[in-house]
């Protein structure tokens, strides 16, 4: 009875938050008496939310291709050589790459590697695998980005990656502004908010499933939540602006929706910085994480628990977090952007009824797509709290190991072309981090 009515609540949750038939097929639905827990959801910007990257100076069409390169999963193989080509002891062997299915990767005939123009359309594109978006990576398969950043790339669609010309496309054509949208039927009028878009009204600037996501969880689902957007560039303005256009009701697609709650401005916003140490080289020494205001060196808060009394308070909040401190230690798990795990539970025992273990604590779930499945390269620093009666709020950071476990429960990495066509892609993904963690709690009674 006990594991049954646990399910249940579980079926529920994910029936409550896709609008889908549960895992029986029952679609059922959750009761009024039934708490959720409040959502904090942490976005990252640079082809997460937008697609594009001024400061790092790579165009739109730069991040689209980066986007297609980093779920594209190659691995190489020796070549034959003929007699002559082994007399060269010293030149390397020459591999010939293919997809992660074996499929060989081939470019068509009339591709100029230089050239920045698409391949020919009176040319039959090569074939490929579709990508691969799982959380493992296929065995002796590494992602096309990992080795060959920079130029190439940047422009994967144009030679090596020509056979993913056509989802190219399909993400470009995701992001337009559609004619309906800023029809005299919105309460706008005919022009587009220039804060939502980066081109006079042809294009949005945010992945229009970021709202959907919004939108959905304030006026359908109801949910308690926070929005926090995190970057380590310095684009927080623009987004924020963005952001505060939807909040208006100046969105095309929303017109219908205000909520003043949610305008992101310098009064929410804020510089994320470690406290530097002298050396981090030791599993025991703890970097430690202040919010500064946004202009200003005055810190708001210098630990966990007041960061947590912000972020988790606020409907909305921005972070620039310290890509020079993360850089420098050279991508260490521990002091990337931190997103915090927090371990208070209710116990209780009904009439009747076995004991119920149940998390009330808030669940937050980070959306990036440099989370890596490397336990030495991650951009996401968990900050773990572990409870006990003489230090009831100690959070430490977890190691790179530990925090690939959390995939799927407070971490989601984004193959970005995906919530790109897919509007409902971020709800799905939430619906299934509760779900995974719910199950947890289940198989821990």
């Amino acid at each position: 009875h006990r594991y049954r009515r646990k399910h249940q609540l579980v079926r529920n949750l994910a029936v409550e938050m896709t609008g889908k038939p549960d895992l029986d097929g029952h679609g059922t639905t959750t009761t009024n008496d039934q708490k959720q827990r409040r959502l904090i959801l942490h976005f990252d910007v640079n082809e997460t939310l937008l697609i594009e990257d001024v400061a790092g100076g790579d165009s739109t069409e730069d991040c689209l291709n980066k986007i297609l390169a980093k779920n594209a999963f190659i691995r190489g193989v020796l070549k034959d050589r003929n007699d002559e080509s082994k007399k060269d002891e010293d030149k390397h062997p020459e591999m010939e790459m293919l997809w992660w299915d074996g499929t060989p990767v081939k470019r068509p005939t009339d591709v100029d590697n230089s050239s920045a123009s698409p391949p020919s359309h009176s040319t039959t594109p090569p074939s490929a695998p579709q990508l691969h978006t799982a959380w493992e990576w296929p065995e002796g398969c590494i992602p096309y980005y990992r080795i060959y950043r920079g130029q190439r790339a940047k422009t994967f669609t144009l030679h090596d990656g020509a056979a993913y010309r056509p989802l190219y496309d399909k993400m470009c054509k995701s992001m337009q502004i559609k004619p309906s949208s800023s029809s005299s039927t919105s309460s706008m009028g005919t022009t587009i908010d220039d804060r939502l878009s980066k081109d006079g009204g042809k294009t949005y600037l945010l992945l229009p499933s970021f709202f959907e996501c919004i939108y959905t969880i304030d006026k359908v689902l109801q949910r308690e939540y926070s929005i926090v957007i995190r970057t380590f560039g310095h684009d927080l303005s623009h987004v924020a602006n963005a952001i505060r256009a939807f909040a208006e009701g100046r969105h095309p697609d929303y017109p219908d929706f205000t909520n003043e709650s949610l305008i992101l401005d310098e009064s929410n916003m804020y510089r994320g910085r470690w406290k530097d140490q002298d050396d981090l080289s030791s599993s025991k020494e703890e970097a430690t994480y202040h919010l500064y205001e946004w202009n200003d060196d005055k810190v708001v808060a210098k630990n966990d628990d007041d960061i947590l009394r912000i972020i988790e308070n606020r409907p909305i909040s921005g972070i620039q977090d310290d890509y020079q401190f993360w850089s420098k230690h050279e991508c260490s798990p521990r002091v990337g952007k931190p997103v915090w795990v927090r371990g208070s539970s209710v116990v209780h025992q009904e009439k009747n009824d076995p004991i119920i273990v149940e998390d009330r604590s808030p669940h937050h779930i980070i959306f990036d797509d440099n989370i890596q499945n490397d336990p030495l390269d991650s951009i996401v620093a968990v900050r773990y709290q572990q409870s006990s009666p003489d230090h009831p709020s100690t959070f430490r950071s977890l190691s790179g190991n530990e925090i690939r476990n959390l995939h799927g429960k407070h971490l989601v990495r984004v193959p970005t072309f995906e919530p790109m066509l897919d509007k409902t892609w971020f709800l799905r993904k939430i619906a299934c981090c509760e779900l995974s963690v719910a199950e947890g709690e289940l198989k821990s009674i």
